[in-house]
């Protein structure tokens, strides 16, 4: 009898088994065949032996754990009574869908203007141990291809299959969300599908126009009288910047650099979007009073850098010089008139913190008032006394 390639098994489904014999007696033929099925060489624990006639073909309905060996034990006996066992190689049961990770897109940008062209391009891998996978289908999501990839078929002897698509993307939309559904199915017609992280289609430059940049407060200048200037910030300490407002969702990357006389401080630094603040070291060249400007802008994944978006901030440790004079408080029919234009001598614009109460340290009349003016006048204070109204600055 013929013993080479003699037993074929093979799973049909995520139950059945096919067993088919290819046992041969040119001299004096085949009398039987018995088949059965074992998870070892030789054993019959899933299905006993079983006349098969002189078809040479079975199918069995098993029942065992994924990833279970199984293999066809044959038993042949010729017209002269000679039997023979045969036993198949393992195949591995396979109860369980592929596999399919690391599905990806990436956008490739081909030409520049009017002769701008965008691509699509997906990538995976699909792996299923025991079937092995028999293809894998891939399809565009949120943009209109002008290609479609159609199927990437796996080699028949392929059990870890990495896969492409691509697509010429039709009438491309900035910020269009682009996204690859791959679905492959093995051997056994079990399927896994699974879709990509969406990227964004980049035709412009980030957009910054609604960003606001300033400094943090954390070392106002205070004068004797608790004002402060919140565009001043002590040269005393780093200089702590901030923004907001960046809702472009394809930044990728924010830089900032400062400036002093019109002359790069410091060179363009980049960190990710989801910080928004810088810090300034202090230079022992600026010098009290100096101006320092911070530029902020971004880029997207293409290097497509926004426009500089800054602000102005002056350095000084200097508080408010008092001139020794008063401030002058004028009552009239129920308003009341603040006058400190005396009080300092100041030569940059500042921001006044006015206090005015009805008994010395009482803020009941002003309380918290920032004014950028040298006077302040309050209307109808009805329930006032003038005699009782304190002056807003001690002598």
């Amino acid at each position: 009898m013929t013993v080479s390639g003699a037993i074929i098994i093979s799973q049909l489904t995520q139950s059945s088994v096919s067993v088919c014999t290819l046992v041969q007696d040119p001299q004096s033929g085949i009398r039987t065949l018995m088949v059965g099925v074992g998870t070892t060489p030789e054993g019959l624990q899933v299905q006993p032996l079983t006349s098969v006639g002189h078809s040479g073909h079975l199918l069995f309905d098993v029942h065992v754990q994924d990833g279970a060996p199984l293999y066809a034990n044959v038993v042949a006996q010729n017209g002269a009574g000679q039997r023979v066992l045969f036993t198949s190689s393992a195949i591995y049961m396979d109860r369980t869908p592929p596999v399919v990770s690391n599905v990806k897109v990436k956008l490739i940008y081909e030409g520049q203007g009017s002769e701008l062209t965008v691509w699509a391009e997906a990538e995976w891998r699909a792996e299923d141990k025991e079937s092995g996978i028999l293809l894998c289908t891939c399809e565009l999501k949120g943009a209109t291809p002008v290609v479609t990839p159609g199927v990437t078929s796996a080699e028949a002897t392929t059990d870890v299959t990495p896969g492409t698509c691509r697509w010429l993307l039709q009438q491309p939309r900035h910020l269009a969300p682009v996204e690859v559904k791959v679905t492959c199915l093995n051997k056994i017609q079990m399927a896994s599908t699974v879709t990509s992280h969406p990227v964004l289609v980049l035709l412009q430059a980030p957009d910054m126009t609604t960003v606001t940049v300033r400094a943090l407060n954390n070392n106002p200048i205070v004068s004797p009288f608790d004002e402060c200037d919140p565009e001043v910030r002590s040269k005393t300490s780093d200089l702590e910047l901030t923004w907001r407002g960046g809702d472009d969702p394809s930044m990728d990357l924010y830089h900032y650099r400062f400036l002093h006389d019109s002359r790069p401080l410091t060179e363009w630094f980049s960190q990710s979007v989801s910080k928004t603040s810088a810090i300034l070291r202090m230079d022992e060249n600026i010098a009290p009073g100096d101006v320092v400007v911070a530029e902020i802008r971004a880029s997207n994944a293409r290097n497509m850098t926004s426009e500089t978006v800054s602000t102005t901030i002056r350095l000084d440790d200097r508080k408010p010089v008092l001139t020794g004079k008063n401030a002058s408080v004028d009552w009239a029919a129920h308003d009341l008139y603040l006058d400190w234009r005396d009080v300092f001598n100041v030569t940059r614009d500042v921001t006044y913190l006015v206090f005015a109460g009805t008994a010395n340290g009482y803020g009941d009349v002003i309380n918290h008032l920032y004014v950028f003016d040298v006077t302040v006048h309050l209307l109808w204070l009805t329930a006032l006394d003038p005699g009782r109204l304190c002056q807003p600055f001690p002598e």
